[in-house]
């Protein structure tokens, strides 16, 4: 047996092991699914062909025979190899038995043409894709369909868009996902988000381009619709050689051909590089609301952070705004809110731009804490919260957690580092821009009956040789008690023996040989108190 058919008879008896011969039952009320059935597509493999019946052994020659098979629950695993096809996936799943086409291994499968989902229910997975066609349908996936999953994809080099949807006459399709794909080379990345209920996290779109036909915007990301989240998605690359004239925006919406856009939320997303404005967004009075930009890094803009018409319920807070140029040779602006738009901007990081935020005549805004750095004007008007011409302090890139706990690669350079004013200037001490303050070791103590309990966070790597070394004290102790290498691995320990209704004060360091590495102090009391009582003081 070759290596291909060792390959595909592996996961016929993984699928088999796990699913048996077990029919899906629909819910109160609903006919039962047809039972699931795997195939396999392997164009490689010596005995594949259209006319087998698509098994590990016998596996088809092409995915659009299986596309054209498919029911409800089935599953499509694609070997590895080139397709000379554009796929028609035209067969629907159900939300709960969607078709699911996955190549294996994943991104080693070449569709050269691209797909069309003209379907519901279908997810796709791990597949290489291209698309040579010119002209607007030249995308990597064309999707016109509810209940779609694109995952872990790479789209490249297509003169449309990676992702394009045909828009639906009730405005677009319901309850998608698309998630960590990459997009390299194309003319738009995600063109365009619409309907209901998308969820777009992390995805990668890189180096967009201008298509060789021209007239072309090149695009991030467009947005229509109700009830998206969009987020952790990073967009960077584009060169200027590579897009010409083409306009570039990270975000974009507007109400051209009754176009609306509510209720949508924007976070946590990096777009760096050649982008003219960052968000674009028009609307007519009443076709755009409730839209929430937080979070978000924006380094390298020539014309506006955020430019908005006629867009309602702004909420613009906790961004991170870097214009090109210093002071007066700043070019970029903030946020602009005209033609009877309105908002919130608060806590956000404005540097090396000219005005940091600003409201024309018939546009209002609250604002408030927002910090600014080497910008040429003043907003237009302040807020007296503001941090005006206030270095951030701005510390070296690295893995950091995010304000919810998920980790983040940041290559950026702008996180505020510790002793910004950026760390506790925000609305009641919280911190202003798309970082919070995360310091590099975080101790956390509280008291029990003649104990302490510690614990402790690190979010920098640590060397291989470092070891923990606790010490704790009162005032009246001439010198410390010491514990070294306490529980490293669980990064927890108890101190034991303690006096109750005292004050310790404890710090932890980790060391690396006999020189500290990091270290962290905090102040608790033991207490043999029946309730609870967390009583900590940090020690600065």
């Amino acid at each position: 047996m070759n290596r291909r058919s060792c390959l595909a008879a592996a996961f016929a008896l993984g699928v088999a092991l796990a699913a048996g011969s077990a029919q899906i039952l629909g819910a109160p009320g609903e006919p039962a699914a047809a039972a699931e059935n795997t195939y396999y597509v392997d164009r490689e493999h010596a005995s594949a062909d259209d006319g087998n019946p698509g098994t590990a052994s016998l596996p088809w020659a092409t995915i659009q025979k299986a596309a054209d098979t498919v029911n409800p629950g089935d599953t499509v695993y694609v070997v590895d190899g080139i397709y000379d096809e554009r796929v028609m996936i035209t067969r629907d799943g159900t939300p709960g038995a969607k078709i699911v086409f996955q190549a294996v291994p994943r991104r080693s499968v070449q569709v050269l043409h691209g797909f069309n989902i003209s379907a519901d229910a279908i997810r796709l997975e791990g597949f290489d894709i291209t698309h040579d066609v010119g002209g607007w349908l030249g995308g990597g996936i064309w999707m016109s369909g509810h209940d779609v999953e694109i995952v872990d994809n790479y789209i490249h080099d297509a003169p449309g868009a990676g992702v394009l949807t045909s828009w639906a006459g009730d405005g677009g399709w319901k309850d998608v996902l698309v998630a960590d794909n990459t997009i390299y080379g194309c003319n738009k990345g995600i063109s365009a988000v619409s309907g209901d209920g998308w969820l777009v996290e992390g995805n990668e779109i890189e180096r967009l381009i201008r298509p060789p036909s021209g007239g072309y915007d090149a695009d991030y990301m467009r947005f229509f619709g109700i009830n998206h989240v969009i987020r952790y998605n990073y967009l960077h690359g584009t060169l200027p050689s590579e897009v010409g004239t083409s306009h570039v925006d990270c975000f974009q919406t507007y109400s051209v051909n009754g176009n609306q856009a509510h209720n949508i939320v924007i976070e946590h997303n990096q777009c760096l590089d050649f982008v003219h404005q960052a968000f674009m967004m028009e609307g007519d009075g009443s076709s755009h609301s409730d839209i929430t930009i937080r979070y978000n890094v924006v380094e390298g803009f020539s014309a506006w952070g955020v430019c908005t018409h006629n867009v309602q319920d702004l909420r613009i807070t906790n961004n991170t705004w870097i214009g090109r140029g210093s002071g007066d040779s700043g070019t970029a602006h903030g946020v602009g809110l005209r033609d009877g738009s309105s908002g919130v901007i608060k806590s956000n990081i404005f540097a090396y731009i000219r005005a940091p935020y600003w409201h024309d005549e018939t546009s209002t805004y609250t604002s408030g804490y927002n910090l600014t750095f080497d910008c040429r004007d003043e907003p237009g008007p302040a807020s007296p919260t503001d941090l005006l011409d206030t270095d951030p302090l701005f510390v070296a890139p690295g893995d950091i957690p995010g304000p919810d706990g998920q980790l983040w690669t940041t290559d950026d350079g702008l996180r505020p580092g510790w002793g910004s004013p950026a760390a506790d200037g925000g609305e009641g001490g919280t911190f202003i821009g798309a970082y919070a303050y995360v310091p590099d070791l975080e101790l956390r103590g509280h008291g029990a009956d003649s104990m302490i309990h510690l614990d402790w966070t690190v979010n920098v790597t640590l060397p291989v040789t470092a070891t923990w070394q606790i010490d704790w004290y009162t005032t009246t102790l001439a010198a410390p008690f010491t514990a070294t290498d306490p529980l490293s691995t669980t990064r927890a320990y108890t101190l034991t023996g303690l006096a109750n209704y005292q004050f310790y004060t404890v710090t932890l360091r980790a060391m690396v040989g006999s020189s500290h590495y990091l270290s962290d102090t905090v102040r608790a009391m033991p207490t043999d108190l029946a309730t609870y009582q967390p009583l900590v003081m940090r020690h600065e």
